[in-house]
């Protein structure tokens, strides 16, 4: 009585574009590496400059021994998507940034965090696909998930020659593919889940200060690498015929082939499709108004092939390259004015994506400004960072984002002699 149209695989790759999130979430692992704390957001550094206070960075593991407190960091992210060419506008929020960091006599120190490490959330779909039987179809193909980093981080210090850290980011998640296709007022549905994991590896230096023109200037370096291959498990689900049209698939009571009538997700592995190599640095310039400019850079690479049959569209970033330049006034540790309670955070950057098969270019520009308020006696401090994004590449992606991120750090005394009473 409901017969699987055996072209059904056939038009589910037939599908042109409608997005609700951003296009760069489509192809292959989308676009990594974009999580920041507040602080780093609101000078568009990569996160190894000191932007949270003086010496301190919450994202550079060879800068936490400076802090004399125990902290525990948190970050809410609120996000605008208009993407011009379709003229669609979304919105999102989530909990970006979650951070544990424990200083050990001003000398030692370990971290274990967690964060968003890539998006996959995007939709798109089309109407009015002639099929080979000459019906008329509307598609829709949802994607949702991602990767989450569980970030184990160590810093130590280097003899006479500076500071160092190390961490190792596992890394972990799932993404689904939701494709459904209408045809004479049917519904068709295949589903897909895919599994990844891999292990990456952080190296961090910082330098000790050196006095040039009566500045004094800091260096700062980072060095991320695969350690464990990237994996991953494609499960391909039944098709179905969505006859109760809930999107679900259910007993065949209500859609055909029923979920207790249809066999195990066909599973297959895949290896040697994502293998990143980024690089990084920074040089802070002090200067004695407690003002500090910062210079950034950096490289980031994907030194393996996306894999056609994992990926829909056969293709990913390949390379990004970025530089950019900020700007803090921190603030003072005995105030006069207001102004002076106060961390006070600007910056921009500009980057380029190049793709593994597509020969369009993706600029990307950034403009930040930030602030932070140091509170009570431990460490305590309340962030706050908006950025302004452009990502465009001509007749390819044209988007504006919009992103306001706020932060909290709450911070106590560990590791210290307590007297009795």
């Amino acid at each position: 009585m409901y017969p699987i149209n055996k072209n059904i695989l056939i038009i589910f790759a037939l599908v042109g574009f409608v997005y609700t999130q951003s296009k760069m979430n489509s192809y292959g692992m989308g676009n990594p590496g974009l999580y920041k704390d507040v602080a780093s957001s609101g000078l568009s550094s990569s996160g190894l400059f000191p932007g949270y206070g003086k010496n301190f960075s919450l994202m550079n593991p060879s800068t936490w021994s400076s802090s004399k407190y125990t902290l525990l960091s948190t970050t809410f992210k609120g996000i605008t998507h208009l993407l011009n060419y379709e003229n669609i506008q979304n919105q999102s929020s989530n909990i970006d940034w979650l951070f544990f960091i424990v200083p050990i006599k001003q000398k030692y120190a370990f971290g274990i965090g967690l964060f968003p490490y890539a998006d996959h959330n995007v939709q798109f779909g089309k109407t009015d696909i002639m099929t080979p039987d000459s019906s008329l179809s509307n598609q829709t193909v949802d994607f949702s998930g991602g990767l989450s980093s569980l970030r184990f981080a160590f810093g130590f210090p280097l003899s006479s020659f500076g500071l160092g850290g190390l961490g190792f980011d596992l890394l972990f998640g799932s993404s689904r593919v939701h494709k459904s296709t209408e045809i004479n007022e049917e519904i068709y549905i295949h589903d897909q889940r895919k599994l990844f994991s891999g292990i990456v590896s952080q190296l961090y230096f910082t330098s000790n200060p050196v006095l040039i023109q009566s500045k004094e200037i800091t260096f700062y370096f980072n060095l991320g690498f695969t350690i464990r291959d990237f994996s991953a498990e494609l499960q391909s689900y039944q098709p179905f015929i969505d006859i109760n049209q809930n999107g679900v698939h259910d007993i065949s009571l209500f859609d055909f082939p029923g979920i207790d009538n249809s066999p195990d997700p066909t599973k297959k592995r895949f290896q040697e499709f994502y293998n990143p190599l980024e690089l990084n640095f920074a040089i802070n310039i002090k200067y004695a108004s407690g003002i500090s400019l910062i210079y950034d850079g950096g490289l980031w690479k994907n030194n393996s092939s996306i894999s056609d049959e994992l990926f829909e569209f056969g293709d990913g970033l390949s390379k990004k390259i970025y530089l950019s330049q900020g700007l803090i006034k921190y603030a003072e540790n005995f105030p006069k004015t207001i102004i002076d309670k106060f961390h006070w955070r600007a910056g921009y950057s500009i980057s380029q994506m190049d793709f593994q098969s597509n020969s369009n270019k993706v600029d990307k520009f950034d403009l930040s400004v930030g602030i932070g308020l140091p509170f009570g006696k431990y460490g305590n401090q309340i962030d706050f960072a908006y950025t302004f994004s452009k990502i465009k590449s001509e007749h390819f992606i044209n988007e504006d984002v919009k992103t306001v991120k706020i932060g909290l750090t709450i911070g106590d005394i560990w590791f210290v002699k307590r007297r009795n009473r």
